[in-house]
C-alpha cells in the first residue's frame, strides 16, 4: 500500500489546488456623503470610514477645506465661491450624522430671526424706559405729597400748641 500525497487526487493522482488559508473577515466599513456648501454651490464626495465615526469624517472634511484640497472648478469662479459655509456628513441612508457651520454663516443664515429678536429687545427696553419715567413721576408725587403732609402737620402742631 502506498501512502497518499495530500496534494494529489487519491483516485487519479492529479495535483490538487493548494487549500486557501482562512482569511479574517474584512472590518466593517461605513460610507458617508460629504457635502461642502458654499455660495457658488455644493461639492459632493463619498468617504469611506472603518467605523461609524462621522466626527472623524467631519474632521477630515474640515482639513480638506483648510488645506485647499477641493477642486475649484466645481464652483462658480467668484470671490465667494471658495468660502465653505457648511459641511454635512450623511450616511448611506441619507441621514445627517454630523454638521459643521461657519459661525459667520450661522449669523447670516439666521439674520432674520436675530433681527426680530433684537427689535423685540429694543421695544421691551423702550417700554421699560417709559415705565421707569412713570415710576419716577409716581415717586416724585408721593414725596411731594409727603412733604405737603409734613408741612400741614407742622402747621397744625404750631396752631394747636398756641391755644
Amino acid at each position: 500500500m502506498t501512502s497518499q500525497d495530500p496534494h494529489n487526487c487519491s483516485t487519479c493522482g492529479a495535483a490538487l489546488a493548494q487549500p486557501q488559508e482562512q482569511q479574517p473577515p474584512a472590518p466593517a466599513r461605513k460610507t458617508f456623503l460629504i457635502e461642502y456648501h458654499a455660495p457658488g454651490g455644493v461639492i459632493r464626495e463619498v468617504a469611506v470610514a472603518p467605523d461609524d465615526n462621522a466626527a472623524g469624517i467631519l474632521k477630515t472634511a474640515r482639513q480638506n477645506v483648510e488645506d485647499g484640497a477641493l477642486n475649484e472648478n466645481d464652483f462658480e469662479p467668484d470671490d465667494n465661491a471658495y468660502c465653505i459655509r457648511q459641511i454635512v456628513i450623511m450616511d448611506e441612508n441619507n441621514v445627517e450624522q454630523a454638521i459643521w457651520t461657519d459661525p459667520d454663516y450661522f449669523a447670516q443664515l439666521h439674520a432674520g430671526e436675530i433681527l426680530e429678536l433684537l427689535e423685540d429687545m429694543i421695544e421691551a427696553a423702550d417700554q421699560l424706559s417709559d415705565q421707569k419715567h412713570a415710576f419716577e413721576n409716581s415717586v416724585y408725587e408721593m414725596v411731594s405729597a409727603g412733604e405737603h403732609v409734613g408741612r400741614a402737620l407742622e402747621t397744625i402742631r404750631r396752631e394747636g400748641g398756641a391755644q
